[in-house]
């Protein structure tokens, strides 16, 4: 299966509240056997405000959910398995927020 970046997947850890994940590795590591992501937390199960550039909101499968960026971390290629949608059109808020939590700029 091809996985390309900013491609959102159902969270292979099966979480309830952080139902999907976000790849932001670039599409020339493919061959790696590991993808960097970060975890969609449903907006409605988080208990307080978010950081706006760490923690952009959009929208999955009709639900509000927020960018965990200071969650992110790698799973297994093999483990991403059900596609949902893409967030590419949101690529230079995702990467923006990766920037605020690395640089915090």
């Amino acid at each position: 299966m091809v996985i390309n970046r900013f491609d959102v997947f159902k969270n292979p850890s099966g979480a309830k509240d952080w139902p999907w994940v976000v790849v932001v590795q670039h599409d020339l590591l493919d061959r790696l056997s590991t993808r960097l992501v970060i975890p969609l937390a449903r907006k409605s199960a988080l208990g307080g405000a978010v950081v706006t550039r760490l923690n952009p909101v959009w929208t999955v499968e009709r639900v509000a959910v927020v960018l965990m960026t200071q969650q992110m971390g790698a799973v297994r290629a093999e483990k991403l398995t059900q596609r949902v949608s893409s967030l590419a059109a949101h690529r230079a808020e995702i990467l923006a927020a990766i920037d605020v939590l690395i640089s915090g700029v």
